[in-house]
């Protein structure tokens, strides 16, 4: 019969790896958002411009809408978007909160307060480390 042998830092292991599966699940989700927000801007964009009369000579108008308008993506308070957030959160979840920088103390609080299951497993491996 074969001996199962569990020990803290395994166990630790396995739970951390569970959190960051988390977290590469919610940041593949945001990149598809991403992809999509970027496709639909592109069309609205096309149709912009095929609505725009062709032959409007007054300079007064409304300013054109430009073929190549760049997308801008929606930025959270520190700057981040969501996909840089969730990539730039791997080593903050990696350690405890009193080791966090101030910076990474903002963009622990934005992504605990966007992703509630990360900050449910980050407390779980958190109390983990304490009883192990």
């Amino acid at each position: 019969m074969p001996v199962i042998t569990l020990d803290r830092f395994h166990m630790q292991q396995l739970c951390t790896n569970a959190m960051q599966e988390l977290r590469v699940r919610a940041r593949r989700e945001a990149l598809k958002a991403d992809v999509e927000a970027r496709e639909q801007h592109r069309h609205r964009n096309k149709r912009n411009l095929s609505k725009r009369k062709s032959g409007k000579k007054d300079p007064r108008g409304r300013k054109p809408n430009r073929a190549n308008e760049a997308y801008v993506p929606q930025r959270l308070p520190n700057g981040d978007t969501r996909c840089e957030l969730l990539a730039r959160s791997r080593y903050l979840l990696m350690v405890s909160q009193e080791k966090w920088t101030e910076s990474q103390k903002i963009r622990g609080e934005i992504l605990f307060e966007l992703y509630p299951d990360i900050k449910t497993a980050y407390s779980l491996v958190h109390s983990l480390r304490g009883y192990l």
